[in-house]
């Protein structure tokens, strides 16, 4: 007995590789989704005051054109602002952690709580804090209030808010320097979430994906004969 291929092998062989393609896209596609949605909430997490920075967090799977498909279809999870292969330095510091140093001046000014906000909630610059209060900052060299020297607004009492008051420079008893900025020669920023282990957890998805895709394509397929 001899058995035959029913039908034209090439034509069978390429519905194959298109169906493979197709199960492979998809699945590929759905992972980079996952892996944005996980990514976004992680950051959520770790900076619970700010909600626009989680979606700084994108994705794209290619091919994005709707019926197209790849055997070769790759995702990539990056940061708005930065190319396709970077994330933007903050996101970047973030996520791996990084040390701060100055380039030009000195030290960095680390803003205490006394330190008002502007409207995007972001502490001010001592540059800043000289033109809201309308006086000079005074350095203060380490060891006076702490370890570190620091910035400070002199003649200012505190409110019982913990805000800085008005000036007062007749006052019969002066109030203690209020310290506004902390000046130190670096930072160190620790990593607050971890890309790495979200894209190596939806990469090792993808083949229950793929199988996925296949079934629901072939649920389709047996439904319209």
């Amino acid at each position: 007995m001899r058995m035959e291929a029913v039908g034209d092998l090439g034509q069978i062989a390429r519905q194959i590789q298109r169906d493979m393609a197709q199960d492979v896209t998809i699945a590929v596609t759905a992972a980079t989704r996952g892996a944005v949605t996980d990514m976004r909430q992680e950051i959520g997490r770790a900076f619970p005051a700010s909600r626009r920075i989680a979606t700084l967090v994108t994705g794209k799977a290619e091919p994005s054109q709707p019926n197209r498909f790849d055997l070769n279809a790759a995702g990539r999870v990056y940061g708005r602002g930065g190319k396709l292969s970077t994330w933007p330095a903050p996101l970047w510091a973030q996520a791996f952690g990084a040390r701060i140093a100055p380039s030009r001046r000195q030290a960095l000014a680390v803003p205490t709580q006394r330190v008002p906000r502007d409207g995007r909630n972001r502490a001010l610059t001592p540059a800043e804090v000289e033109t809201r209060f309308g006086q000079k900052l005074e350095f203060v060299p380490a060891g006076r209030f702490g370890k570190a020297a620091c910035l400070v607004l002199t003649d200012r009492p505190l409110t019982r808010a913990g805000r800085v008051g008005r000036r007062r420079e007749h006052a019969r008893r002066k109030p203690n320097p209020v310290v506004m900025f902390w000046l130190i020669r670096s930072a160190t920023l620790r990593p607050r979430f971890d890309p790495v282990e979200v894209m190596t957890r939806w990469a090792g998805m993808v083949p229950d994906l793929i199988d996925r895709a296949k079934r629901a394509r072939e649920s389709v397929q047996g439904s319209a004969r």
